[in-house]
């Protein structure tokens, strides 16, 4: 994935830039907070690990499902962000 999180400094939303070349995004916002853009980046990373370990097709549909739930709970309008559609699951 290309391009660079940044926070915003006076809101402290967390926002994915464009990389060069790339299209702007109109709805860049990743998080509304730090705080809870770490905590999406640990339950990502935690999904993510446990994808391999997964022992059939139906398994990894529900932890990638598992994962865009947990990011929706945590940050509702950062789980649904456009931003995060760069990065498949």
């Amino acid at each position: 994935m290309d391009g660079r999180i940044v926070v915003h400094g006076d809101s402290g939303t967390v926002h994915r830039l464009p990389a060069e070349g790339e299209e702007d995004d109109s709805d860049p916002q990743v998080a509304a907070t730090l705080g809870q853009f770490v905590t999406m980046l640990q339950n990502y990373v935690l999904g993510r690990c446990l994808l391999p370990m997964a022992s059939s097709r139906t398994e990894r549909e529900d932890v990638r499902d598992e994962i865009e739930d947990s990011l929706t709970a945590i940050d509702e309008d950062g789980g649904a962000s456009r931003a995060l559609d760069v990065c498949p699951l």
